[in-house]
């Protein structure tokens, strides 16, 4: 199962990367574990919803034609481990 990280950004932080290599490499067997930064929309015009729809739009378009998203937020939910483990 290929697997691909679309992160909002440039130049992910440390603890990003960190992160993102640990699971990676923990995946085996059919599991692959891509990460896909998009570019940042622009938000010197000070219109930031313009520049979240253009990176939005981005996501979709890096996620492919036949994609079946889940969507990470600060305040969604959590899961062990064990929990990924049986969802996957």
């Amino acid at each position: 199962m290929r697997m691909r990280l679309l992160a909002a950004g440039n130049r992910m932080p440390h603890w990003v990367d960190a992160g993102f290599d640990d699971y990676a490499t923990r995946l085996r067997g059919d599991y692959r574990l891509e990460l896909t930064e998009i570019p940042l929309g622009d938000r010197g015009s000070g219109d930031v919803r313009r520049a979240v729809e253009a990176e939005g739009k981005r996501m979709l378009a890096a996620a492919g034609d036949r994609p079946y998203l889940v969507v990470l937020q600060v305040g969604g939910k959590a899961l062990s481990p064990e929990q990924l483990a049986r969802w996957l």
